[in-house]
């Protein structure tokens, strides 16, 4: 009893520390206003609002559209825009905050993650409140936190993931958008579909699919097939991306500037949006709504108050162009020691070539998991899903294709076959006849060991007609 009391009074300290600090140097900005400098300008571009657009943000855990988008949300309503924000999950999953959270824990661990979850969705109403949304204006999906790109990666089939936190395979809240919807692929897809086609915003603003958080990157690839199919419908609204994880991100500073890894290697254009002062206050407000997070992690859910917020646009990659992946330096982050170092993809007769390379290089019972998922002319659901599968065994490399979406598997040579170039290089030959329809595919890669996921890449889209913007 005494050493709760005593983490609860700590607790409120350090985060007295930090409103306060913060406060300190909100009114010192109003003596002396930043202006964005000659060379910060051509690097990033203002995001402007009209006044008959229509922003909708999609927020992968409760906390994430107070951190990215609270000043963009404050001048959205000064012109008379309308706001909708998406949650997909409740942010159930996370025992760090559980043991600095005393009041969640219940007699049942299940009992208590699910609290959370419910208190998470009341910290996240009453921080967009303070904001000034509505409670109309917010929905909540219900998906399982750190389960959504397992459903975008294994779940495109009639299967359900059953989520190791939730002990279920189902959304458990009452006040979700549709309670009781199974934890599938599709159904995330659909729900996000409906959604949009509903509102119909003309500027989407979701997690980016190079995040270092896997819930993060799932939104930004279901947002993008999303669109992919509402594009064929004739409505292509303008998607923005955020970052919420990278490599010791956002730091200490005034403003937010691209997560310097990334800087000229993602392909696309950044954008701002100016915070004034009382704008700054108001999202430190809001921030401070987000009592479980703050107390687990104060600094950073703390830093993300500046005098700007940071957006990108991204641009689908061509073939025969290297592409951007994670470091040694951001995956030391989750401890993770082996990684793809390199990727190109390019055409070799009627085949696409995966050319990587793994640090360190691939070992004996080991598998490369490559999902190629093509976008075409047919709906995103009805297009196949695939996963090439390369098992390294004692002596030899062996692949075969799996279409996840209808669990057919291709063993033959003419679907795939590897070739193994150096130690650290391997080659895996997917036939062109698999992507005959598509106009782009998206693309990722995980690396097992003995069958257990060690490590993955970003999400990449890959345009096989023409760059698109």
């Amino acid at each position: 009893m005494i050493f709760s009391i005593l983490l609860i009074v700590t607790s409120s300290l350090v985060g007295l520390f930090f409103f306060t600090h913060l406060v300190l140097r909100v009114k010192k900005e109003k003596e002396s206003p930043h202006i964005l400098s000659e060379e910060e300008s051509l690097e990033m571009k203002e995001l402007t609002l009209l006044h008959d657009d229509k922003i909708l943000i999609l927020a992968p855990h409760p906390d994430d559209a107070a951190l990215t988008c609270s000043g963009l949300i404050k001048g959205a309503l000064r012109k008379n825009v309308k706001v909708k924000v998406v949650y997909i999950t409740y942010g159930s999953h996370s025992s760090d905050t559980l043991i600095k959270n005393p009041s969640l824990l219940m007699p049942v661990p299940l009992a208590s993650i699910i609290k959370q979850g419910r208190v998470r969705h009341d910290e996240a109403v009453s921080a967009m409140i303070s904001l000034g949304l509505k409670e109309e204006d917010l929905i909540f999906l219900g998906f399982p936190d750190s389960g959504t790109l397992k459903m975008w990666a294994n779940y495109f089939n009639d299967k359900a993931l059953t989520s190791a936190v939730l002990a279920t395979n189902k959304v458990i809240y009452k006040t979700a958008y549709k309670p009781g919807t199974k934890f599938n692929a599709r159904n995330e897809f659909n729900q996000l579909k409906e959604i949009i086609s509903s509102f119909k915003p003309t500027k989407i603003i979701y997690s980016d699919t190079f995040d270092l958080n896997p819930d993060h990157r799932a939104t930004g690839l279901f947002l993008n097939a999303v669109i992919s199919d509402l594009e064929k419908e004739g409505f292509n609204p303008s998607a923005y991306s955020y970052f919420v994880h990278s490599k010791d991100w956002p730091g200490d500073t005034s403003m937010f500037f691209p997560p310097f890894y990334f800087v000229g290697s993602l392909k696309g254009r950044w954008y701002y949006v100016k915070l004034s002062p009382e704008d700054m206050i108001s999202k430190l407000k809001a921030i401070e709504k987000h009592k479980i997070p703050l107390k687990g992690k104060p600094s950073f859910l703390l830093s993300f108050v500046k005098k700007n917020e940071l957006f990108f646009k991204p641009h689908f990659y061509l073939l025969n162009e290297s592409l951007p992946v994670w470091g040694p330096k951001e995956l030391q982050k989750f401890g993770i020691l082996g990684y793809v170092s390199r990727i190109h993809v390019f055409e070799e007769g009627k085949y696409f070539v995966f050319d990587l390379s793994t640090k360190p290089r691939v070992s004996t019972f080991s598998k490369i998991n490559i999902f190629v998922y093509p976008v075409g002319r047919e709906p995103f659901l009805n297009m196949p899903k695939y996963k090439v599968v390369v098992s390294r065994k004692i002596r030899k490399f062996s692949s075969k294709v799996e279409d996840i979406s209808s669990d057919v598997t291709f063993t033959d040579e003419k679907s795939s076959y590897v070739r193994v170039e150096e130690k650290d290089r391997v080659m895996i030959y997917l036939n062109k006849e698999l992507l005959a329809d598509a106009d782009y595919f998206f693309l990722g890669v995980e690396l097992e060991k003995v069958d257990v996921r060690v490590s993955e890449t970003p999400w990449w889209i890959i345009s096989l007609k023409k760059e698109k913007y």
